[in-house]
């Protein structure tokens, strides 16, 4: 099939992308901790074999979850064993697939690096339904297992005009790579997402992409009218996303017949991060507040009272004295203190506190996910104890729930804090 390339939108060949410690994965709060990194995502696409579709589950796994041991060549390996099971459908039933992979590396730094991650595919041939598809990551080298489930839908691309999955990969420089977890912004504000279209009947599609709020409000949209011949296309196109505020947003793609009004569409969360320090997207004193962990008493009243004009450059200024390279574009110190805060709030918020202002924020902010979590109960009465350790900074911190609110309480938090935070 000949390529017809326009801007923005570009038409391609149809086709297919041809003891208690860790014993708490996906339970509660800490469980969204521990499979946090466990990354999981679904394309559905038209398949050769009507009447079904085409299916590929994608989900990464970071190397700080996993035990590397020292192998030949000095190399360290992680040994683990993969298992998909996904069920539902017409008939209710159960399809399950297994892999085996090594995980080799040549740095003991990359064994523990939270942000390598290691990105699988299961494909699968699914009639039309609903699904819930379980995966299972069993470590070999510590007998540690991690689970997570994602529900699916899975449309029918045989009837009516209908669209795919949307797939939204990152452009950095030259390379297009596509993650699971679809998160742009300051670090990653070019995309790529490409789409297909099924079951064309006129020789003109209107052809609209568009970004929402979580409450249907519009953001953007680019529309344009495309001229067709055949019945099923594929198109992708470049997107900027380095401008939006920080937040959930839907992409929706939404394809219509100008002469009929048939209409179909998809959409595909997208969560945006931008600059932490950015006073475009964030007022001052919330950014200030963010920091104050950081700052001593009199470090923090005093930038309180910075002038409306000099506001952006004491923050600028006050991250850049902590910016380990400072001959390179990245802050490492920066951008690891607000992905904790942006974690924090994910995974510890409740109605009336933001995550980072808790008790599990307070020590996840100043020293990260833990290496080990246990989980101990009294029987006599209600009493719950969370014990967080990091090996490598020999430290252990308890928190302690009583009443079961789900409220955790950090034992001898003033005398911690005392010791770590300026400003105790």
């Amino acid at each position: 099939m000949d390529r017809i390339n326009f801007n923005p939108i570009k038409l391609i060949r149809p086709g297919l992308f041809c003891t208690m410690i860790f014993v708490i994965a996906l339970e509660g709060t800490l469980g969204s901790l521990i499979a946090g990194n466990i990354k999981m995502d679904y394309l559905a696409f038209r398949s050769k074999r009507p009447p079904q579709a085409y299916v590929e589950v994608y989900f990464s796994v970071s190397n700080s979850m996993l035990q590397f041991n020292k192998g030949a060549n000095d190399k360290y390996e992680a040994n683990i064993e993969i298992l998909l099971d996904a069920k539902g459908g017409p008939q209710d039933n159960i399809y399950s697939e297994k892999l085996e992979k090594k995980i080799v590396t040549s740095y003991y730094h990359a064994t523990r690096d939270e942000e390598v991650n290691n990105i699988f595919k299961f494909p699968l041939w699914l009639m039309p339904g609903k699904y819930t598809t379980i995966i299972t990551v069993h470590d070999k080298n510590n007998k540690h297992t991690y689970s997570v489930d994602l529900p699916m839908e899975v449309p029918d691309f045989w009837q009516d005009l209908s669209v795919s999955s949307i797939k939204i990969s990152r452009i950095k420089g030259e390379t297009t790579t596509f993650n699971p977890e679809p998160v742009f912004g300051f670090l990653n504000p070019r995309a790529e997402i490409y789409f297909e279209t099924y079951n064309i009947q006129s020789d003109l599609l209107r052809t609209e992409v568009a970004i929402l709020t979580l409450q249907d409000s519009l953001v953007r949209r680019i529309a344009q009218p495309v001229r067709v011949n055949r019945k099923n296309l594929s198109f992708s196109m470049p997107l900027s996303l380095g401008d939006l505020a920080m937040g959930t947003y839907k992409l929706r793609i939404t394809q219509s017949n100008p002469d009929d009004g048939t209409r179909a569409s998809n959409e595909k969360l997208v969560f945006i991060l931008q600059s932490p320090v950015d006073l475009h997207f964030k007022d001052y004193q919330t950014a200030v507040e963010e920091i104050r962990y950081l700052l001593t008493e009199e470090q923090y009243e005093k930038m309180l009272r910075v002038p409306i004009e000099q506001q952006q450059q004491v923050l600028l200024d006050f991250w850049k004295k902590k910016d380990p390279t400072p001959d390179t574009e990245e802050n490492e110190a920066m951008n690891e203190y607000y992905v904790r805060l942006y974690e924090a709030n994910r995974f510890f918020s409740n109605s009336s506190v933001p995550g980072w202002k808790t008790d599990f924020g307070f020590i996840y902010l100043l020293f990260g996910r833990p290496d080990e979590i246990l989980r101990y109960y009294r029987r006599d009465r209600f009493e719950e104890r969370h014990v967080w350790r990091y090996k490598k900074l020999n430290l252990s911190f308890t928190f302690i729930n009583w009443y079961n609110y789900n409220m955790y309480t950090l034992l001898d938090k003033k005398n911690i804090a005392a010791r770590y935070v300026p400003n105790y």
